[in-house]
């Protein structure tokens, strides 16, 4: 089954190394800070190369100038010749503690992250040696895409520059949406409804008796009259609360005042619904939602950013789509 590439890769590597390091944490609180000084007294770990293992990426990658990372060619380990450095301990040190924790890692804790990095490194070159062609290339595949999601996400960061929201802006989008910051609607409705469920024998004759609703003005007279006909049926008038059956209040919601009557069964039961009144409550003062607009409108700025980026990005590109 295909998996997520970024997420699939990703979320391997920190559940991994996240099971490793739970040990870390059973130390005691008075620990030294994890430094260069303590890294260096580690001492090389070294797995025996396996006869049958694929020669190391290493050996077989043809040398070439790169650029030296701060602390790659302090060599804290070697499994099958593929190094493990300072470097790779920092960054993994870096993902899986708060700025504040780090300072509390020591060099028991940095040891116990090392080998968990042997480990890891020990079973990725196991299952490497195993892989089939197709396999490879698939991963090649999850990996490219990984890698694209992370280029693009630092690209955006660096570049990506938001407007800031300004008042005008506040002001713009509160004149505009008076609905989101208007008190709520509140519905008064009527409904006469079975006070039993209605089997299907009985329905047609209830459905025969709610129809002459229309030409009703006064329901809860009506209702009376019902009743002394030994119908059982009951009145209710209110405004629209948490305590109505959702599906009712969506369908209260949805009439309009002296509209039609919605008849509706619900759990067996029948309901005759009509909106009789709609109170708009006044509007919320700008200064009560300038926060709340400010909160909203900020992803809009971030997204016009990146769209601005995005289209520049494009009109320098030469793209050809190709249709099949």
């Amino acid at each position: 089954m295909k998996k997520n590439s970024a997420l699939y890769i990703y979320c391997i590597y920190f559940c991994f190394f996240s099971t490793l390091i739970v040990a870390c944490n059973n130390t005691s609180d008075k620990v030294t800070s994890c430094t260069k000084e303590d890294s260096r007294l580690l001492d090389t770990l070294t797995i025996p190369k396996n006869n049958h293992s694929k020669e190391s990426p290493e050996s077989k990658t043809p040398a070439k100038h790169q650029y030296s990372l701060k602390d790659d060619q302090i060599i804290l380990a070697r499994v099958n010749g593929e190094k493990i450095t300072q470097y790779d301990l920092d960054q993994n040190i870096s993902s899986m503690f708060s700025k504040e924790n780090i300072d509390k890692i020591g060099s028991e804790e940095c040891e116990k992250i090392v080998e968990s990095l042997i480990r890891s490194k020990a079973i990725s070159q196991a299952y490497e040696n195993e892989m089939t062609p197709e396999q490879k290339a698939v991963l090649e595949k999850e990996v490219n895409a990984y890698r694209e999601q992370l280029m693009v996400k630092k690209y955006l960061v660096q570049h990506t520059v938001p407007q800031p929201v300004t008042e005008k802006m506040i002001q713009s989008y509160y004149d505009n949406h008076p609905e989101e910051f208007s008190g709520k609607k509140i519905y008064t409705y009527e409904m006469i409804a079975s006070q039993e469920k209605v089997s299907i024998r009985k329905r047609d004759k209830m459905l025969t008796i709610f129809k002459k609703a229309a030409d009703k003005n006064d329901w809860q007279a009506w209702t009376k009259e019902l009743q002394t006909k030994d119908i059982a049926v009951f009145y209710r008038k209110a405004d629209v609360t948490d305590a109505l059956h959702s599906k009712l209040k969506e369908i209260v919601s949805s009439l309009s005042i002296d509209g039609d009557a919605h008849l509706t069964f619900l759990q067996n039961k029948m309901y005759l619904l009509r909106v009789i009144n709609i109170k708009h409550l006044a509007q919320k003062p700008l200064e009560e939602v300038e926060v709340q607009i400010r909160k909203m409108l900020v992803p809009v700025q971030i997204k016009k950013s990146i769209q601005k980026v995005m289209n520049q990005i494009l009109s320098n590109a030469a793209i050809e789509r190709i249709k099949h």
